[in-house]
């Protein structure tokens, strides 16, 4: 009895061993015990202007020739002035002042250069847009329907902070793709409601201001700086500090600054046109589009 007790208590504890082998937990999700362990990607920093768009909008930039002494001129920013409310933060004029050997007081001390740079203008009011031909008021309003059909792989986004006359701009670009040729920025200071002179009342009338007029740049060359980017990243970013702005405007408040991204070169030459633009007032956060 005692023999047969012990040969059924060894043949149940081999059975038992059988059925109870290990199964080793695999690498995989394939043990329904199993969970695979969660990974996130790092997360994108995260931007004052948000994220960078996947596609951008075309900005133009007409700079127009005008002077006080000139009896047209106010027509040319009448003109100016049906564009941008046609066209409202996509179309961006700029005033460029010529005192013509007179005494307009808001004729840049870079006069002669700019107009160099911009095609010798000699007909007033005049001007070009995204730096295409030389053309008059008329035209300009055609030209710009046409270059805001153009497609652009390029966007800015800017944040400008002021403390007393020192301005600080941070300046965003971002790409839907890598660039493909050398592309310069330029900053322009540019101030409205600027009263007329006793020379200008003559054109303009009693009461007439002065809208979008070039005061300054705050970049190290007119021509503009180039835009160095580095990896593959999609946006790169500038920042001009304590740029000091004291003795160049009469009203702070209404002064903007405007970013053109541009190729580099003087107008007629090969190649040379304005890709986009984006312009804030001061102490602002303006985003992509």
């Amino acid at each position: 009895m005692k023999k047969l007790l012990s040969l059924t208590l060894v043949a149940a504890m081999v059975i038992g061993f059988a059925s109870c082998k290990k199964t080793n937990s695999p690498d995989t999700g394939s043990n329904p015990f199993y969970t695979a362990p969660t990974v996130t990607a790092p997360s994108a920093p995260t931007l004052p202007v948000g994220s960078v768009p996947t596609k951008f909008t075309k900005k133009v930039v007409i700079e127009e020739f005008t002077g006080e002494w000139c009896g047209a001129c106010p027509g040319g920013a009448a003109n100016l002035k049906a564009i941008v409310d046609a066209h409202p933060d996509v179309a961006y004029p700029v005033a460029i002042h010529n005192a013509n050997s007179g005494s307009d007081p808001y004729e840049p001390s870079f006069f002669n250069q700019i107009n160099t740079m911009l095609g010798s203008h000699s007909s007033y009011p005049g001007g070009n847009v995204d730096r295409g031909a030389v053309m008059g008021a008329s035209s300009w309003a055609g030209e710009v329907d046409t270059r805001l059909q153009v497609k652009t792989d390029i966007g800015v986004a800017l944040v400008s902070k002021t403390t007393g006359d020192n301005v600080n701009l941070d300046i965003y670009f971002g790409v839907t793709k890598p660039l493909t040729k050398d592309l310069y920025y330029t900053v322009y200071l540019l101030e409205n409601d600027l009263p007329t002179s006793a020379q200008g009342q003559t054109s303009g009338g009693p009461g007439y201001k002065h809208e979008h007029v070039l005061i300054d740049y705050l970049t190290s060359d007119l021509s503009g700086d180039q835009i160095e980017w580095v990896g593959s990243e999609k946006y790169f970013k500038v920042q001009l500090k304590n740029k000091n702005i004291g003795g160049k405007y009469k009203n702070i408040n209404n002064c903007n600054l405007l970013v053109i991204v541009h190729t580099k070169g003087n107008v007629g030459s090969a190649g040379v046109e304005i890709i986009t633009a984006q312009e804030c007032s001061m102490n602002e956060i303006k985003k992509w589009d």
